[in-house]
């Protein structure tokens, strides 16, 4: 286990040191949910904090890595999650994402898994972005599922 956090650091850290010639941009983002499985009656909402870094490979297209943490209140299950961010520009103020990853779990007993997160999101200025989301984390024949909306904000 140990040997796959450190791989998914070290791509983290490869990814911001790779491709030097493409200017990129740092990202902060703040989400909330809820949860949509009834295992989770405890727990009915999460909140998470992100970060991004993308690259820009064209004017409607980024893409680079991010990490959040996500907590899920009155729960045993807390994740890291370590991610590919894309992001289409698809019209001047709609933009869609289908995040892809690993998410850790960072308390005892909690199992790591897959994460992918499609969104759609409101370009509401060049620095911030407003979007609704569904995430999923699966594990071996269990899933956790949540819909909610993030706010992204430009740092630099």
């Amino acid at each position: 286990m140990r040997k796959l956090q450190l791989s998914f650091l070290l791509l983290i850290v490869a990814a911001f040191t790779l491709n030097a010639q493409r200017k990129g941009n740092l990202y902060l983002g703040f989400n909330i949910a809820t949860t949509l499985e009834d295992s989770f009656a405890d727990s009915s909402y999460l909140l998470a904090a992100e970060v991004n870094y993308l690259f820009n490979v064209s004017e409607e297209f980024k893409i680079g890595p991010g990490v959040s943490l996500v907590n899920y209140f009155r729960s045993p299950t807390d994740f890291a999650q370590l991610f590919i961010v894309p992001k289409l520009d698809v019209f001047e103020k709609i933009a869609v994402g289908l995040d892809v990853g690993y998410a850790i779990g960072i308390r005892e007993n909690n199992r790591n898994g897959f994460f992918l997160r499609p969104s759609i999101g409101y370009n509401v200025d060049d620095k911030t972005l407003l979007k609704l989301y569904y995430s999923n984390i699966s594990n071996g024949g269990s899933s956790i599922s949540n819909i909610g909306v993030a706010g992204i904000f430009q740092l630099w």
